[in-house]
C-alpha cells in the first residue's frame, strides 16, 4: 500500500510545484496597500536586476492594485499579476528580463448562490456558445478557463432563471453570481437566451419541484417516495422503506447526510424517511457512474446535503397531519452566521394504537418516532466557510399481549419491542486556497443503535398437567463510525477538474443475538455487551478527473485504493471508475463502469420487513462483497417529450446470505399456536452462506412535461 501512497504524493507534488522555480529569489518591500501598475513595476526594478518588457496598451485599463503592505518575493508579485490581471509572464534569467503578455485565456472563479436565501448552489452548469466551461462544486464554487474571444458566459441551474455575464462584467463587479428561482417569475418573459446547453442537467440531480410532488403514505413530501418512482428502483421488503436498485439489496445503498452514513433511513416500516424536505439543500442519487470519492456500498448512492440556513431573513413553518407535527426555522444569527433547525415528531400512535389493540388483541401498543436537525454555518469569506451538523432520530414499536392472566388452564403472554435510531455530528471546513485550489475537509461521528425483543409464553393444561411453552429472543446491533475525510480540487486548463483525497474510518460493530426457552421480564430491554465487539478500520485514497471536450463529450475517470482490516484480516482493493457522456442536439449517450466493495454487511431477518437486522463487519472468514457495475444508456428528447433506455449488468462476488431457524419477531405470527422452536446461540459467522450473484436488465423511461402537467 505504501507504494501507492508514494506514487500519489509524487503526482500531487508535481502538479503543485510545477511553477515553483519560475521566479528569482528577490524580496520587495511594499509600504502601501495600493499601487498603480507602473509604480509597482518600477519598485520591482529598483529592488532587483530585472527589467520588464510589455506593450503599454494592454495595461492602460488597469486600476490600482491591492497588494501591500509588507515584504513579498518577486515570485509572489508575479503570481499576483498573473492571477488578478489578464497577463502572463515569462522570465528570461539570462537577460534579466521579465516579459508580460496578454493571456490567450483567463481564469474566472467565484461562487454561485440563491439570490433570495444566500444558499450556495451545487452543480450549476457554466457554458458559452462554444461549449461547456464547467460546474460549481458542492459549495457553489467555480473555477473556469475562458478564451479571450469569448465574451458571454451563461450560468444555468435546474429550477432557476438563467444568468448571463460578460467577461468585463465579472472582472469589474466581482465573481459572486446570484440566481433567481423561476417560481417567482411567473409573469416574466425570458428572452435573449442561448439554447445550446441550457437543458443539460446532471442525471444524478433530484429537482426540488419533483420532490414536492412526491408524497409518502401519510401525504407529506418525501425523498424515498420520489426515488421509488425512478427507473431501475423498486420498493424493498414489504412494510419497509427500503430500496432495491437494479437488483441490489436494501443494505447495498450508501445513504449520506452531510457526508456521513445513515444506516436506517425509514420510520415505522415505511411510514416515511428520516429526511425532512425543508431541511434539504441538495440531493444527488447515483445508480451508476459512481465517483471515486464514494465507496463502501455496491448498488447506489444517495447524497443529501442540508441547508446552511437563510442568510437574509428568518423563515419558519409548522405543519401537522396524520403522520405528526413538523417544524422548520432558519435564518441569520449574526452578520456571517446562520442556523437551520428542523424537527418532526409522530403522533401516529394516538391514531393507530386503538385500532391495533382492538383488532389484534394487544393490551399495549406504542408506535412513535422523531427526527431533529441542527446546522450552524459561519462564513469568513464567500469561499471560506465552517459548519457543524447534528442529527438525531429514533423509532419505537412496542406490542404487548397478555391473555387470560388469571386463568390456570390457559394463558398467553406475547411481548414484541423494536427500537432503532441514528445519531450523527459532523464539522466541515470549505476553503478556496486560490483560484485553482479548493479544499473540503470534515470530521464526524455517525452511530446507529438497534435493539429488539420477541418473546412469548403459553401456559396450558395437558393430561391434567400444567405445562409451559416459551421462547425469548433478544437482538442488538450497535454501530459507530468515526470518519475523517478531505478532498482537494485542482482546476487546470489542460486536464480539467482534478480531485484527490482520502477517507479514514474507524468502525465499531457490536452485533448480538441471544435465544432462550425461558420467558424473561416482559419489560426487559436488551442490554449492552451481549456479544462480541468488533473494532475495524477502513482507509481510502482516490483520484478523480472531470473533463469536457469539444462537440459535447465529457469524460469522468477515477481510481480508488481501498483498505479494510483490523480483525486479523487485511483487504486491499483497487477500484477503477469510468464514465463517458456525449450530447448532440436532442440525443444523450452515456456509458460507465465502476468496481465497488462493501465491508459492512447486513444480516437480514427472514421474517417481517421491519429493520430487525444486524450489521456486521468483514472478518477473516467473511470477505468484503465486490460488485462490477456496467451501464449503457441512450436518451432522446423532443419538445416536451423525453424517452430513454438503459442497459445494465452487475456482477457480485462474496455475497452473503443469513439463515436463522427462528425469526426475531416469531411471536408476531404464531397466532396462539404451539411451535417447537429450538434455541441456537451459535456465532453469526456460522450462520452465513457466501456465494456469487448477477443482476441485469433493460430499463425504459418516458416523460412528458408542460407548464401545467408533469407525467
Amino acid at each position: 500500500m505504501l507504494k501507492y501512497v508514494h506514487a500519489l504524493i509524487c503526482t500531487c507534488t508535481f502538479f503543485f510545484t510545477i511553477d515553483a522555480q519560475v521566479s528569482p529569489d528577490v524580496n520587495v518591500s511594499l509600504e502601501k496597500d495600493k499601487y498603480r501598475f507602473e509604480d509597482l513595476i518600477s519598485l520591482i526594478e529598483e529592488n532587483s536586476d530585472y527589467t520588464f518588457s510589455y506593450n503599454v496598451s494592454i495595461v492602460q485599463s488597469i486600476d490600482s492594485l491591492e497588494i501591500g503592505p509588507g515584504i513579498i518575493s518577486l515570485r509572489e508579485a508575479l503570481d499576483y499579476i498573473n492571477s488578478n490581471l489578464n497577463l502572463e509572464y515569462e522570465v528570461q534569467a539570462e537577460f534579466n528580463k521579465i516579459i508580460l503578455t496578454e493571456k490567450l485565456e483567463s481564469r474566472f472563479s467565484g461562487n454561485v448562490f440563491d439570490a433570495v436565501s444566500g444558499e450556495s448552489l451545487q452543480d450549476v452548469l457554466i457554458y458559452s456558445k462554444q461549449g461547456i466551461l464547467g460546474n460549481t462544486n458542492s459549495e457553489g464554487y467555480y473555477s473556469i478557463f475562458v478564451k479571450n474571444f469569448i465574451d458571454t458566459i451563461y450560468f444555468n441551474y435546474l429550477g432557476y432563471k438563467q444568468e448571463t455575464r460578460s467577461r468585463s462584467d465579472i472582472l469589474l463587479n466581482g465573481s459572486l453570481i446570484p440566481l433567481t428561482s423561476r417560481n417567482i417569475l411567473d409573469n416574466v418573459v425570458i428572452t435573449d437566451r442561448d439554447q445550446t446547453f441550457e437543458n443539460i442537467y446532471p442525471e444524478k440531480k433530484i429537482d426540488r419541484e419533483d420532490l414536492s410532488n412526491s408524497q409518502n403514505i401519510s401525504g407529506n413530501d418525501d425523498v424515498f417516495a420520489y426515488i421509488r418512482k425512478l427507473p431501475g428502483v423498486s420498493v424493498g421488503s414489504e412494510g419497509q422503506n427500503g430500496l432495491n436498485v437494479r437488483g441490489g439489496g436494501p443494505d447495498q445503498n450508501l445513504i449520506l447526510m452531510d457526508g456521513l452514513p445513515i444506516y436506517e433511513a425509514s420510520h415505522l416500516g415505511g411510514m416515511s424517511s428520516v429526511f425532512i424536505s425543508d431541511a434539504i439543500k441538495n440531493i444527488d442519487f447515483y445508480k451508476s457512474a459512481f465517483p471515486a470519492r464514494f465507496g463502501g456500498k455496491l448498488a447506489s448512492i444517495l447524497d443529501v446535503r442540508l441547508k446552511d440556513g437563510h442568510r437574509n431573513e428568518f423563515k419558519r413553518s409548522v405543519s401537522m397531519g396524520i403522520e405528526g407535527i413538523e417544524g422548520h426555522i432558519e435564518g441569520p444569527i449574526g452578520e456571517s452566521t446562520t442556523i437551520n433547525l428542523n424537527g418532526k415528531y409522530s403522533w401516529f400512535s394516538i391514531l393507530a394504537s386503538p385500532l391495533i389493540e382492538s383488532n389484534l388483541d394487544f393490551n399495549t401498543s406504542e408506535l412513535n418516532y422523531s427526527d431533529g436537525y441542527v446546522k450552524l454555518s459561519h462564513w469568513f469569506s464567500p469561499s471560506n466557510r465552517i459548519s457543524v451538523s447534528v442529527y438525531s432520530g429514533n423509532d419505537l414499536i412496542r406490542l404487548v399481549r397478555d391473555e387470560n392472566p388469571d386463568q390456570q388452564n390457559f394463558s398467553f403472554n406475547d411481548v414484541n419491542r423494536i427500537e432503532w435510531g441514528n445519531r450523527l455530528v459532523s464539522g466541515h471546513w470549505n476553503l478556496a486556497l486560490n483560484k485553482r485550489l479548493f479544499l473540503n475537509s470534515s470530521l464526524g461521528i455517525s452511530s446507529y443503535n438497534y435493539s429488539s425483543r420477541g418473546a412469548y409464553q403459553i401456559n396450558y393444561v395437558e393430561n391434567d398437567t400444567l405445562k409451559t411453552n416459551s421462547f425469548d429472543i433478544l437482538s442488538k446491533s450497535d454501530l459507530r463510525d468515526i470518519i475523517l475525510q478531505s478532498r482537494l480540487d485542482f482546476y487546470s486548463e489542460k486536464i480539467g477538474k482534478f480531485s484527490f483525497g482520502f477517507v479514514s474510518t474507524l468502525h465499531k460493530n457490536a452485533p448480538s443475538i441471544r435465544e432462550s426457552e425461558i420467558f424473561l421480564d416482559p419489560e426487559l430491554i436488551p442490554s449492552t455487551g451481549l456479544d462480541s465487539i468488533y473494532n475495524s478500520q477502513e482507509h481510502a485514497l482516490y483520484i478523480e478527473n472531470e473533463r469536457y471536450f469539444k462537440n459535447g463529450w465529457k469524460l469522468e475517470t477515477g481510481l480508488r485504493l481501498n483498505y479494510f482490516g483490523g480483525l486479523d484480516n487485511d483487504y486491499i482493493y483497487l477500484q477503477p471508475r469510468l464514465g463517458l457522456k456525449h450530447e448532440k442536439e436532442n440525443i444523450l449517450f452515456s456509458s460507465s463502469y465502476a468496481r465497488m466493495s462493501q465491508h459492512i454487511h447486513l444480516l437480514v431477518n427472514p421474517g417481517p420487513g421491519l429493520p430487525s437486522d444486524l450489521w456486521v463487519p468483514s472478518t477473516s472468514s467473511i470477505a468484503p462483497e465486490i460488485a462490477d457495475v456496467f451501464d449503457l444508456g441512450l436518451q432522446f428528447s423532443k419538445s416536451n417529450f423525453v424517452f430513454g433506455s438503459t442497459i445494465f449488468y452487475n456482477q457480485y462476488s462474496n455475497v452473503i446470505e443469513y439463515s436463522n431457524d427462528s425469526d426475531i419477531l416469531y411471536s408476531l405470527i404464531i397466532d396462539n399456536k404451539l411451535f417447537n422452536v429450538s434455541v441456537d446461540n451459535t456465532n453469526w459467522e456460522d450462520r452465513v452462506s457466501i456465494g456469487k450473484g448477477w443482476s441485469y436488465g433493460i430499463v425504459f423511461s418516458f416523460g412528458f412535461v408542460t407548464d401545467k402537467l408533469r407525467w
